[in-house]
């Protein structure tokens, strides 16, 4: 009479593991330039929409929101308040983060070609040289 155990042998474990080895060495890198890539495009989709909002912002009260809570947050002052938006510039009362979850960096700083300075230090985050930099002028 031959006695069979039930289960896996130590060889088919390993060719079992090698599979799923080769399939995550071809997989994961792709999946990860996936994730960088949408991390971008999330970037730069809410740059533009929030330099949409601050010029909306710049028309109805007739200059630019001293920081990015002001598109939030009505006012103290009684004659910006009267222009400004009921209910606020940005649905959910809170200021988007940029793809890697840090704040967007805004100022009325002005260069020679823009009318204020917004920008996200990408996904290295604050410290990043400027050449990492997402800004909402870049083409």
């Amino acid at each position: 009479m031959t006695h069979r155990q039930n289960g896996f042998s130590l060889i088919e474990i390993m060719i079992g593991l090698a599979i799923i080895m080769l399939i995550a060495a071809v997989v994961g890198p792709a999946a990860i330039n996936f994730l960088a890539q949408a991390k971008k495009k999330t970037t730069y989709a809410t740059l533009r929409t929030l330099k949409s909002v601050i010029q909306q912002y710049k028309v109805d009260v007739r200059q630019y929101p001293k920081t990015l809570q002001d598109l939030v947050r009505k006012p103290k002052d009684e004659e910006i308040a009267r222009r400004w938006m009921d209910g606020g510039y940005i649905s959910g009362g809170e200021v988007p983060e940029d793809g890697w979850d840090n704040p967007f960096k805004y100022s009325q700083k002005q260069d020679q070609n823009n009318p204020f300075t917004l920008y996200s230090y990408g996904p290295n985050g604050p410290g990043s040289p400027k050449g990492e930099w997402f800004s909402v002028w870049d083409k």
